[in-house]
C-alpha cells in the first residue's frame, strides 16, 4: 500500500466519523486531523497528472482509487 493510499485511508475513516454525532469540541478535533491528512497527501495529489486520469476507464482498483481522489469521492 503506498503512503497516498494510506492517507486516502485515514481520510475517509476521518470523514465517516465526523458524519457520526460527536460530543462536543471532538467534531472540531476530527476536522483538525481531516485538514492535517488533507495537507500531507496534496504533494502526492499535485504529482498525479490529472490529464492522464480524465477520460481514462478505470481498469484496476488503483485507477479507481485515483479517480476517486481527484473527484473529491469518498471510497468505501
Amino acid at each position: 500500500m503506498t503512503a497516498l493510499e494510506k492517507l486516502e485511508l485515514i481520510h475517509c475513516a476521518i470523514q465517516e466519523v465526523i458524519k457520526l454525532s460527536l460530543p462536543s469540541g471532538l467534531d472540531e478535533e476530527m476536522d483538525n486531523a481531516l485538514k492535517l491528512v488533507e495537507d500531507l497527501r496534496e504533494p502526492y495529489l499535485e504529482r498525479i497528472d490529472i490529464t492522464k486520469w480524465k477520460d481514462r476507464k478505470p481498469t484496476t482498483k488503483k485507477d479507481k482509487l485515483v479517480q476517486s481522489i481527484l473527484r473529491g469521492e469518498i471510497i468505501e
